[in-house]
């Protein structure tokens, strides 16, 4: 997804991180420079401050960064 600066006229491209508490559709959303372990966990830790709480279980539909890039942290 490219972001534009409206001062410098520059765009970047950002990863949209989403999180839902799946009963009650509760959303949260967020962008991202780019998709790496360090920011998957950093969308996670947003995520829950957004909430405001811990879910019991976190499900995570099918990330791309856990796994996929070693080294990263």
């Amino acid at each position: 997804m490219p972001i534009h600066d409206p001062k410098t006229g520059a765009v970047q491209q950002a990863q949209v991180f989403g999180a839902v508490l799946g009963y009650s559709n509760y959303t949260f959303a967020d962008l991202h420079p780019q998709q790496t372990t360090a920011w998957w966990i950093r969308g996670q830790m947003d995520a829950v401050a957004y909430f405001v709480g811990v879910p019991q279980i976190v499900v995570p539909d099918n990330p791309k960064p856990p796994g996929h890039q070693s080294g990263t942290l």
